[in-house]
């Protein structure tokens, strides 16, 4: 009679168990959904401003790419990848413009005022390559376009996503 009793409370605790378990779960997955739409919205708003920026930059009498360059230097900078100390500058071997170069942390960078097709992953890459040798690590690789018609943009964020490439698109039309 004892043992029924305890296998009974146990039955019961297992069942609180399970039924916290899945409250968790389903936490987890709404936590997991609203992380992707931040995401989504922080991708977005860099977007925004860089489009904004980028037409601001005519003014103040610099490219798109200088102001690129500075853009995300800032920026890596102020999340502690870049060293104060370091910078990102232009780069030329092979007769190839490399926009956006740093040896030590590794970065390559492309920038493009617009993107007809989703060749730049490819140029991006094929500039890697070429610097691959000099660098003593994988570099982290950016793509920052101004302007991408909507099928581009699709196009480079999902190769961007194979390659590991952090993609940033100011405005897609």
């Amino acid at each position: 009679m004892e043992l029924r009793a305890d296998f009974t409370k146990l039955s019961e605790e297992q069942k609180r168990l399970r039924e916290d378990f899945n409250k968790m779960l389903q936490e987890l997955t709404d936590l997991r959904r609203g992380y992707r739409r931040l995401e989504t919205r922080i991708q977005s708003l860099h977007g925004a401003m860089l489009a904004g920026f980028g037409e601001l930059s005519k003014f103040a009498g610099i490219t798109f790419e200088e102001f690129s360059r500075k853009f995300l230097e800032n920026y890596l900078k102020a999340q502690g990848v870049l060293p104060k100390n370091r910078y990102l500058t232009k780069y030329k071997i092979d007769s190839e413009e490399i926009d956006i170069f740093c040896d030590n942390p590794a970065i390559v960078g492309e920038v493009t005022a617009y993107a007809q097709s989703a060749e730049e992953v490819d140029k991006l890459l094929k500039k890697v390559e070429l610097v691959r040798g000099m660098l003593t690590s994988e570099p982290r690789k950016y793509l920052i376009v101004l302007t991408a018609p909507k099928e581009v943009a699709r196009s480079l964020e999902r190769l961007s996503e194979e390659n590991q490439i952090e993609l940033v698109i100011g405005k897609i039309v």
